[in-house]
């Protein structure tokens, strides 16, 4: 019996020998970060700078991979199926984390026990940007317009259920106003149809490009959707201070891991993330981007998760928002 017992122990310790060996080698080969939106928004320009750096920091490749569609469902199933080795990661959004769950009665993941979050690495607000031959100049003569015109304004966004979809919303129910959502594809395909008149207003995030046709004068911004007003448009005043004081929404990004990845390589993934949202040129870069580096570690980030979502499930039921 004593020799069974000692067998047990041995045979025991030779199967845990491959975890332990994989949490102390780690990283050992590549990285996948999956990004569930298309390339070349602002979620994947960011998700891009940490990959260059955190390539750096682990000593090994890490590679993009874009799975967009499904409001972020497609990219975000695959990695929560994925081993939990910390060897595929997903940048994951509010859309992903907090929005999905009240929009979809049936998700095919769970935000909560099917991934471990990592760090929260970047926030970004949005603009309520309208085309630009659009009669209001302010967010006040949009809401009073609107009024007098209920259910014709239009506004686009880059799909059904995502935060740009969700936050226009949250807009129309804040400010008791009838605007018709008008799904696309993906958000470059908002801005042609904006600045073309096609649609009256979206709600984007701040990048580049958005940033180039309001100078440019083909598109205008009424109002930013932080709690603050960005440093990128210091002179445009947030939607909060135009007469709806509840009024806040931003696209929140960060890493999370597939839920059974071991304590020991989370906490090394987590580390060097952090590290990386706290460099000097990384912060610039993700400025530049229109958005700002942050650093919530693992409980601090569940816990947004967790209270984000919330938020949201509230917003969708106040709002009748649905994906169509």
């Amino acid at each position: 019996m004593k020799r069974l017992s000692e067998l047990a122990i041995c045979a025991a310790a030779f199967l845990l020998a491959p975890l332990a060996a994989t949490a102390d080698t780690f990283p050992s080969h590549p990285l996948k970060i999956v990004v569930p939106q298309g390339a070349g928004g602002p979620g994947d320009t960011n998700a891009r700078i940490f990959a260059e750096k955190l390539s750096l920091s682990a000593g090994q490749p890490v590679y993009i991979e874009n799975k967009p569609g499904g409001s972020t469902i497609i990219g975000a199933e695959s990695v929560a199926r994925s081993a939990p080795n910390g060897y595929t990661l997903l940048f994951a959004s509010v859309t992903t984390l907090a929005v999905n769950p009240s929009l979809f009665s049936k998700l095919s993941y769970d935000p909560i026990g099917d991934f471990a979050p990592l760090a929260m690495v970047t926030s970004q607000p949005f603009m309520l940007v309208v085309r630009a031959a659009f009669p209001a100049t302010s967010v006040q003569e949009l809401i009073a317009l609107a009024k007098t015109k209920p259910g014709t304004l239009t506004y686009g966004s880059s799909g059904s259920g995502t935060s740009g979809h969700i936050t226009g919303a949250f807009f129309a129910s804040e400010a008791g106003i009838d605007i018709v959502h008008v799904p696309y594809k993906s958000a470059g395909t908002v801005q042609t149809d904006l600045m073309a008149g096609r649609i009256d207003m979206a709600f984007r995030a701040i990048d580049g490009a958005l940033l180039a046709a309001i100078k440019a004068n083909q598109l205008k911004v009424l109002g930013t959707s932080g709690v603050q007003r960005s440093p990128l448009l210091p002179d445009v005043p947030t939607i909060a201070e135009q007469g709806l004081p509840s009024f806040e929404s931003s696209v929140w990004s960060g890493f999370v891991a597939p839920g059974k990845t071991p304590q020991a390589i989370t906490e090394s993934l987590s580390s060097m993330l952090l590290a990386i949202a706290e460099d000097p040129g990384v912060r610039q870069r993700v400025a530049a981007n229109g958005g700002e580096a942050t650093t919530l570690g693992p409980r601090e980030f569940g816990a947004l998760i967790r209270e984000e979502t919330k938020k949201w499930q509230k917003v969708v039921r106040s709002s009748g928002a649905t994906v169509e």
